[in-house]
């Protein structure tokens, strides 16, 4: 079944939002791409524009673009940041993973926020993250960070409903991506996850998808100020035995 929606994913060049780009093409959307990286695909429905999400000047440039210009139904915030530390984390690094994480998906809500005015049923997804829900220790800004994404969701949902836009995040688990390619790689890292996780495995981006176009359709029209757990029964688990 096709889907006819115009939807704009940062994050595109890479990982879950580049994968996000590929799957929505593939079911008769319009995408734009927003990456530091711009994605090149060949597809007439696709636009890449070059964006900085912490850099408002990036915005401005945005601005210019026509095709920016137009109705967006679909905002999905992929692009993220994780700098792990042994030990302390740095004030520096915490500072940029918000700056990437909270602040970034914010500027791009509000900078398309006319654009979704313009739908019908305009729809925001926030892609957060188990860590923002369960402790992980070395690296405390990303789990501040989807902590904060997921009840900045919660708070939009409030604020943009008169406007009749949904606002959902959405917690992967361990996907395999190029920032779990450390964990993925590593044996005894790899064993530790899984055993961890209820389907015994990490998960694979495309499997985000379904969840991903559940919220873009319709079909999820009553639902809004959620946050879905997409982990492999990971925060369900309980002792390994």
């Amino acid at each position: 079944m096709k889907l006819n929606r115009r939807i704009v994913i940062t994050g595109a060049s890479s990982g879950i939002g580049k994968i996000a780009c590929e799957y929505f093409l593939n079911i008769g959307c319009e995408v734009i791409g927003l990456s530091r990286n711009n994605l090149q695909l060949s597809h007439n429905n696709f636009r890449s524009f070059n964006c900085d999400i912490t850099n408002a000047e990036s915005f401005e440039k945005l601005k210019l673009e026509p095709e920016a210009k137009k109705r967006v139904d679909t905002l999905i915030n992929c692009a993220g940041l994780t700098l792990p530390a042994i030990g302390i984390q740095s004030v520096d690094d915490f500072q940029q993973t918000l700056d990437v994480n909270l602040v970034g998906a914010y500027r791009v809500i509000t900078h398309f926020l006319p654009n979704l005015k313009e739908s019908s049923s305009g729809s925001i997804i926030n892609v957060a993250s188990i860590g923002g829900i369960t402790g992980f220790g070395g690296n405390p800004a990303y789990g501040a960070s989807k902590a904060a994404l997921i009840n900045l969701t919660k708070s939009l949902a409030v604020d943009l409903s008169p406007f009749g836009i949904r606002v959902n995040s959405v917690s992967p688990g361990y996907f395999r991506t190029k920032m779990t390619d450390k964990s993925f790689k590593d044996p005894y890292l790899k064993k530790v996850r899984e055993n961890n996780t209820i389907l015994g495995r990490f998960g694979e981006p495309e499997e985000l998808m379904g969840t991903f176009e559940f919220l873009t359709s319709v079909s999820s029209s009553y639902i809004t100020g959620q946050n879905i757990v997409v982990d492999g029964g990971w925060i369900s688990k309980g002792m390994v035995q």
